[in-house]
């Protein structure tokens, strides 16, 4: 079964454009291969497959394109991943068949235009001098073979005078005759456009070879053009794969059902998971442990996704750093390490970075910093994660760009991106405005206090009760400053925390802002 979810098994709903010639070869192929064919692209289909040759298609992309959760794909990306026989998912880049809104269109023929100007109706040319003869006479009296029409001519006082049994309405084109005013602007018009038909019709084979050959006119005013920010490139991209292609290993075969339902983690089930790590690692894989996890249960679906995750998270397993660009020799000699214990060089999730600027001072040479070399995956597979060597290569580049003059920010973050390309510039720039009052001294000269913890703090209810003591007392100034003082005189937590958990608990912290004024005593070990 191709196309089903990798994790949950559920058959995928995919729609087929009905503009795709060879439509009715992928359904089949898709109702072979577990999926679903959705007649109409709503909101619970998210593969939309079109041919982005054609109108239809380009019209399905620029709809889609910018939607969350859709995603539009050439028809061809069915027989790629019949051809690969596995899902061709963004690991795998779509297989090539990602719509970008930049594929040539099929032009139409060009010689079907003299066809649409072709069947307008051409007045007989015996029309033209009747008409120019009923303006001169003016109905005295009406001529006796063709009728003038009855307004261009008719005044207000005698519309009574008009017989309707001697009139009839020989009229072909009304819109054009009631302007026509005398006989040299009629003539000349009816001429110019039978002259003009009559080089279409006598030589239709001109026209199509030199229409083309004329540029197309330039569209004036100004056209906004929303550039997308460049994306960080794949991070598979960065590192080399350590080893040649290899299989996966096996999945273990014995199960032992539990008491209490479901099955038990065996021996075989820890070695099996450990040996998965490692094959992704040494194989240049670069998946986080959530996306191990997932295609874990697809192999060995004893255990639930959420249980191997549940059981990485309770056993602290961890996984290695994968080396950009690695010039060692020792490459072969690096794949026997052991990828799940903890690396040092990868802050610790839930941890500080304030113990970071000790090392953030620039090193005393009158050249760049060196960008770091190792790549970590996000715990949360959203991304690649940042790392101390990450921070810390951030700080000393902005510190060697200052200490060179003023410093372009756009175009410091563009060279922050280009020397270490695993993060994108827009994560470079979300990073530092997340933590600039964590890394850099206030605007008033005072640095951030020096002595918080290394691991972050669980807020207790005296911390609450710190809050409400500090806030009985009428504070003035900006949220910032308040928090930023408040930091200074209890630094167990950063100013951003205390910020946040007093948002967060706003309720809590004014019932007991309410103690406080009523004149009851708080006691700290009392539940909160």
């Amino acid at each position: 079964m191709l196309f089903v979810d990798p994790v949950f098994g559920t058959p995928l709903s995919i729609y087929i454009d009905t503009k795709v010639d060879d439509r009715d070869e992928l359904v089949p192929l898709v109702k072979d291969n577990g999926g679903i064919v959705a007649p109409s692209y709503s909101n619970n289909v998210p593969y939309i497959l079109v041919d982005p040759r054609k109108q239809s298609g380009q019209s399905l992309y620029r709809q889609f394109a910018h939607k969350k959760g859709r995603i539009v794909l050439n028809a061809r990306w069915i027989h790629e991943c019949v051809k690969a026989k596995q899902l061709q998912t963004y690991l795998q880049n779509w297989a090539g068949c990602k719509v970008d809104g930049t594929e040539p269109q099929i032009q139409d023929a060009p010689n079907q235009q003299p066809t649409i100007h072709a069947p307008h109706p051409q007045p007989p040319p015996a029309h033209i001098p009747f008409q120019a003869f009923s303006v001169e006479q003016q109905w005295d009296p009406p001529p006796t073979i063709q009728p003038e029409p009855t307004h261009p001519s008719y005044g207000d006082e005698r519309w009574n005078q008009y017989s309707h049994s001697t009139s009839i309405d020989y009229r072909f084109r009304p819109d054009e005759n009631n302007w026509s005013q005398s006989q040299y602007y009629v003539e000349p018009a009816f001429a110019q456009t039978y002259t003009m038909d009559e080089e279409e019709d006598s030589t239709p084979e001109a026209g199509p070879s030199t229409r083309p050959a004329t540029p197309p006119e330039k569209a004036r005013g100004r056209k906004r053009v929303r550039t997308a920010p460049t994306p960080a490139p794949p991070a598979t991209t960065l590192i080399a794969n350590r080893r040649l292609p290899a299989r996966s290993p096996t999945p273990p075969a014995r199960i032992v059902k539990s008491t209490y339902g479901g099955n038990l983690f065996t021996a075989d089930d820890v070695i099996y998971l450990k040996k998965y790590i490692r094959y992704c690692h040494e194989q240049g894989m670069v998946l986080s442990l959530r996306e191990i996890c997932e295609r874990v249960a697809v192999k060995a679906p004893h255990h639930t996704f959420y249980s191997w995750r549940r059981y990485c998270n309770k056993h602290q397993i961890r996984l290695g750093g994968y080396q950009m660009n690695a010039d060692s020799p020792n490459d072969g000699e690096e794949g026997n390490e052991v990828v799940v214990d903890p690396t040092p060089s990868v802050r610790p999730p839930g941890g500080s970075i304030h113990h970071l600027r000790h090392h953030n001072q620039p090193p005393t040479r009158d050249r760049s910093p060196t960008p770091p070399r190792t790549l970590f995956r996000s715990t949360t597979g959203k991304g690649v994660a940042f790392t101390d060597e990450d921070i810390t290569f951030l700080v000393r580049f902005l510190a060697y760009r200052k200490s060179q003059g003023k410093v372009d920010m756009v175009a410091f973050w563009k060279d922050v991106a280009t020397k270490a390309p695993h993060h994108s510039r827009a994560s470079w720039m979300k990073f530092w405005r997340r933590h600039k009052h964590e890394l850099e001294p206030d605007n008033n000269g005072v640095a951030p206090a020096q002595d918080h913890p290394d691991k972050k703090k669980r807020y207790s209810r005296s911390d609450d009760i710190l809050l409400a003591r500090y806030f009985v007392k009428k504070v003035d100034g900006t949220s910032d400053k308040i928090f930023q003082e408040f930091a200074r005189q209890h630094p167990s937590h950063p100013w951003k925390g205390w910020q946040e958990h007093f948002r967060i608990h706003k309720k809590k912290i004014d019932h007991l802002i309410e103690q406080l004024n009523n004149g009851e005593e708080l006691n700290e070990d009392e539940l909160s």
